[in-house]
Order: structure tokens, then sequence, then C-alpha cells
């Protein structure tokens, strides 16, 4: 009795090859796809770290990117000179700059030329301001408050100035920084005390520039008495008067 052993067909074996080959096809396009986002991923959180690590930086000095300066090529250099610094390891070459438009504080552009649109494209999408141009994406980074920030503090009133047109006073002088735009101070006592035996009625803290106009100078006035008599209050309980600040900068 003759066996037969049967196999399979030429078309049978054609149908599965074609199975195995598109599944292979298949799968190398997500491997690939995969692939690209994983790159556009890296390349997107590594903009966010140089924007974080630009925003803090410009809060420890005094509200200005590293490199700032007027003109259209301000903020040259500023990856590099983070890089120097320790803020972050960039391993893509990104384009910073902060170009000065009109009295605008300058906004902060990173600029990365990616190797074609559809990368450039998927990187834009991970970014929350950004514009793309073909293989190009650009990402916009705001200063604090959309200028140069707020800083805050307190100073006692252990200087003596000259208040033009009015005369001596005792009191504060606060240095201005550097700011574009829209540079304001806001100032209120923490001490207050009459400064003699006939009470209170009222109090202001006044502010005024300094003749060169790089300080402000703060000092209290308190009026008292039944001639509502104006005194220049120095100290309070033998302790200088202190003044807390707040200063914003394109606010």
């Amino acid at each position: 009795m003759n066996k037969r052993t049967q196999g399979f067909t030429l078309i049978e074996m054609l149908v599965v090859i074609g199975l195995l080959a598109v599944m292979a096809t298949f799968s190398a396009q997500t491997y690939l796809n995969q692939y690209d986002e994983r790159i556009a991923e890296n390349h997107a959180m590594e903009m966010m770290t140089i924007a974080n690590a630009a925003v803090s930086y410009a809060y420890d000095h005094n509200f200005r990117w590293l490199n700032e300066s007027d003109g259209a090529e301000g903020c040259e250099g500023l990856v590099t000179g983070m890089e120097a610094l320790s803020y972050f390891d960039a391993i893509f070459e990104y384009v910073p700059s902060c170009p000065v438009e009109a009295s605008f504080t300058p906004v902060l552009q990173i600029k990365a030329t990616l190797e074609n649109e559809d990368m450039a494209k998927m990187v834009a999408s991970y970014l929350p301001a950004s514009k793309r141009e073909g293989t190009d994406v650009t990402m916009f980074v705001l200063k604090p408050r959309g200028g140069g920030g707020t800083s805050f503090g307190v100073v006692s009133a252990s200087d003596v100035f000259t208040v033009p047109g009015i005369g001596t006073k005792w009191g504060a002088e606060l240095l201005k920084p550097e700011c574009g735009a829209g540079l304001q101070l806001f100032v209120r006592p923490l001490d207050i005390c009459a400064g003699s035996n006939t009470g209170m009625s009222a109090y202001s803290v006044e502010t005024v520039d300094s003749d060169d106009g790089q300080f402000w100078l703060i000092y209290l006035q308190v009026t008292h008495g039944l001639l509502n008599d104006v005194d220049n209050i120095r100290s309070c309980a033998g302790d200088d008067v202190r003044f807390q600040y707040t200063i914003t900068c394109g606010g």
C-alpha cells in the first residue's frame, strides 16, 4: 500500500511569502514611525529645556537673556553659552535670537533646522508656541510677565539724600534695573510711627527719581498734630523704617 505525502503547492507558498512580506513591511513602517516620533520628542524636549534654562537665567540676571543686546543680533551664542554654564547639554544645533523690535522686550526665539518637513511638523506639534517654515521650526519664549519679570525686596531708611525741589530727607535709595519698557515700582512701609507725642493723622510713602535718574529715592512722611505738621520719619522704636518693594519690567 503506497503512502502519499502531500506538501504545499506553489500557489500556497507564494501566498504565505506574500503575507510575510506584508507583515514585515507593516512592522518596519511602524518601527520607523515610532523611531521618528522619538527623535521628534527628543528635539522638542531639548528646545523646552533650553527655554526653561533661559527663563531661569533671566530670573537670576536682572531679567535679561544671556547675551541680550539691542539690535537684530541679540542672544547670539545663548545656547553654547548656557551649555558652558552647565545649564544643559544639547545634542543638536539650535540657533537662538532675541531681536528687539520698537520698544517691546525681546522674545527669545530658538530655531532648529530638521532633516525633513515631516520631522519638522512633528516637532512643532510638541511645542507650546512655535511656527514652522519648511524644515525650520522656531519656538518662542516670553520673559516672565511678558518682559523683564518681577523682583521683590526690602530696603531700610538708612540713606540721606536731597530730593530735587524739596530738600534733605532720610530714606532708602533703590537702584533701578535695566528694562526696555514698562519699569514700575510699588512700595509700602513695613514700619509706621508718628515720630511725636501728638499722634498721627496720615502718612505717605514718597518716591522720586534721583538727579541722575539711576535711583529711586523712597522716604516716609507722617502728618500729625492740630496744625497737621509733616515730618520725615527715619526710624521707629530705634530701628530704621523698612520699605517692602516690588519692581516689574515689561508688564
